[in-house]
């Protein structure tokens, strides 16, 4: 099933939810059902095989071991997938004695959205909170953990958090939790077995394969509006609760705050590897002082506007936030304001320091090796840089070019700007060169980014989709939709032609339409020493795959190698293997071997009736 076709399944399911929410929830049982059904029949399967087995090789010992043992195997395999563990959440435990009014707000919430008692409440480093149930025993009970990021703690205010806490105890308490490790339960039983047959490269995994690959996207899309659902029902509750507002106000600052640390934060941060050897000490403290600041940054109303505007990707769990806000009864949300007053320090007080500093340990072990790698990487650009620098005057095109993007991340884009425009008033065409102009011209909002971007599509094809994906993003970011809409119908095309490109060059049989094909005199010759050292080969012949889409831009070649039988000695590795590492032509290639008498060589020669090389006998 095609993505189109996927979302078109999910918007139909979804209006099948709203319009009878029992009702769906009854086929989704069905179609949950008819996943575990298709394994236990598997099983029936087997058993019955194996008795069948017993029975006919009851008499032959030797036999029947060797009949039942993979037939108990693959049982056991199968029996294995059900065992599905579902883990705890990772995060720092936080206690009671340790936040007394954290554990007071969590109590009074809990009241009001009737949610189940918690058996522990987490923090870890992300701008996100969550609730998760652990089975206690099997299917018999579980236990409730709520996670919180400590971001998000030190950017909303105390209403704020009050809310987000009673949309995720909603969750517990309409038994979200439970149909979430169900439905994970579904997936990961699937996942297990298919992983365990791949390994065993057992012969029931293709059966196996078969109905998971119509099965599970669909399951997927059942499953979807489900959990939408869920999301809405969460922030009613939460609103009966606390109140629509303050619900509608965590969400953007939120929105807002994330976007912050995306955009502004971390990007800082890693940019110091270019100068220090070894991650910050004290990356997630400083968050406490920056992340107060977001709601003030002079990009905090486009960047609500943007998180407004943004729809959910397909395959999201979450409805946007547009329409969790719509749903709310609340059309113009007003854009977070600055606020003294921040759950953190309320709810954690003293305890925020030691708690990122914890976060700092663990970030700096996580990130120590990209670290390294980023800083090695800064240092080798900075020395071919000055090797570039001695040499300014006299450097080739791709040289210069290559000067611009190293002067840009290390000194600036300005300069690197100067640069790219010295390229061009040399060389016009130079597409890399005019996509380069562009990205840096919107960089700082000049238009005539566009033209460049649009020249650079004209030269290279291969520019079209990265230069429509930075148009587009310059273009939303402006609220200019509707100029952005030229650039995104030319990216789905694109997208669409190199997919029925590579749908079509997938494989190669003989019969398929080729035709005679001339490379440059040089690769010609270069393809003729490499057929001439495999001495097995008598003749060979090069033909071009006849394609409806890209041809001349992504040309298919055929190679058919004529060769007598190999001997006992030549026959590993394979010669067609063999001769496909070697050959090295300005495309995709397919390499076909056969013997002299071989009707596949007739009707190769009925198309490409010359050979470019032929061996030559004293």
């Amino acid at each position: 099933m095609d993505d189109e076709r996927w979302a078109h399944l999910v918007a139909r399911l979804e209006r099948e939810a709203q319009e009878d929410p029992r009702g769906y929830r009854r086929k989704l049982v069905v179609i949950s059902a008819l996943g575990y059904a298709y394994i236990l029949a598997a099983l029936l399967v087997l058993v019955g095989l194996a008795v069948a087995v017993a029975v006919v090789a009851i008499a032959h010992f030797v036999l029947l071991f060797k009949l039942l043992l993979p037939l108990g195997a693959l049982f056991l395999v199968i029996l294995r997938s059900f065992a599905v563990r579902i883990e705890p959440p990772e995060g720092m435990e936080v206690t009671r004695a340790e936040a007394p009014e954290l554990f007071r707000t969590i109590d009074e919430v809990g009241a009001a959205v009737r949610g189940p008692a918690l058996e522990g409440v987490l923090l870890d480093g992300d701008m996100n909170a969550g609730v998760q149930q652990v089975p206690r025993f099997g299917i018999f009970g579980s236990r409730n953990f709520l996670v919180l990021g400590l971001p998000l703690l030190q950017a909303v205010t105390p209403t704020e958090l009050r809310a987000v806490v009673a949309h995720e105890l909603a969750h517990l308490s309409r038994s979200h939790g439970r149909v979430n490790v169900w439905l994970y339960r579904i997936r990961a039983t699937w996942g297990q077995l298919l992983e365990s047959l791949e390994e065993r490269k057992s012969v029931a995994t293709r059966v196996f394969r078969l109905f998971f690959e119509w099965y599970v996207p669909r399951f997927n899309a059942h499953a979807l509006p489900l959990m939408r659902a869920h999301e809405f029902e969460a922030d009613r509750v939460a609103a009966g609760a606390v109140g629509a507002e303050a619900l509608a106000s965590a969400l953007s600052r939120i929105a807002v705050a994330d976007t912050f640390l995306e955009r502004r934060y971390w990007p800082a941060v890693f940019a110091r590897a270019a100068d220090e050897p070894a991650p910050p000490a004290t990356a997630f403290t400083q968050i406490a002082g920056r992340i107060r600041d977001a709601a003030g940054d002079e990009s905090a109303a486009a960047w609500l506007e943007e998180a407004l505007e943004r729809e959910p990707e397909p395959g999201d769990s979450h409805p946007s936030i547009a329409q969790r806000l719509h749903a709310l009864g609340i059309s113009a949300p007003v854009p977070p304001g600055g606020a003294d007053e921040r759950a953190a320090d309320i709810y954690l007080g003293g305890k925020v320091s030691s708690l990122c500093g914890r976060l700092d340990v663990r970030w700096q072990r996580e990130v120590a090796r990209l670290w390294a790698s980023n800083h090695e990487q800064a240092l080798t650009e900075r020395a071919r840089l000055g090797e570039l620098e001695e040499r300014r005057d006299s450097l080739e095109p791709d040289e210069l070019l290559e000067l611009a993007h190293l002067v840009e991340d290390h000194r600036g884009e300005e300069e690197a700007l100067e640069l790219v425009r010295r390229l061009l008033s040399g060389v016009p065409d130079h597409a890399v060169g005019r996509y380069t102009a562009g990205r840096l011209l919107l960089r700082r909002g000049d238009d005539a980014g566009l033209r460049e971007l649009d020249r650079a599509m004209e030269l290279d094809p291969d520019a079209v989709i990265p230069a429509c994906q930075i148009a587009i993003s310059y273009l939303t970011e402006q609220r200019r939709g509707g100029e952005a809409e030229r650039y995104e119908t030319r990216f789905a095309g694109r997208l669409e032609d190199l997919a029925q490109a590579f749908g079509e060059r997938q494989t190669f049989t003989i019969g398929d339409p080729v035709e005679p094909t001339a490379l440059p005199v040089d690769a010609e010759a270069d393809l003729r020493r490499v057929v001439a050292g495999f001495p097995e080969i008598e003749r060979a012949y090069l033909g071009k795959l006849k394609v409806d889409h890209l041809a001349d831009e992504l040309p298919v070649y055929v190679v058919l190698a004529v060769a007598r039988k190999p001997g006992r000695q030549e026959r590993a590795p394979a010669l067609v293997t063999r001769l496909a590492e070697a050959v090295e032509l300005p495309g995709e290639t397919f390499v076909v071997v056969r013997q002299p008498r071989s009707r596949d060589v007739e009707r190769f020669e009925a198309q490409v009736p010359e050979p470019f090389y032929r061996r030559v006998t004293p």
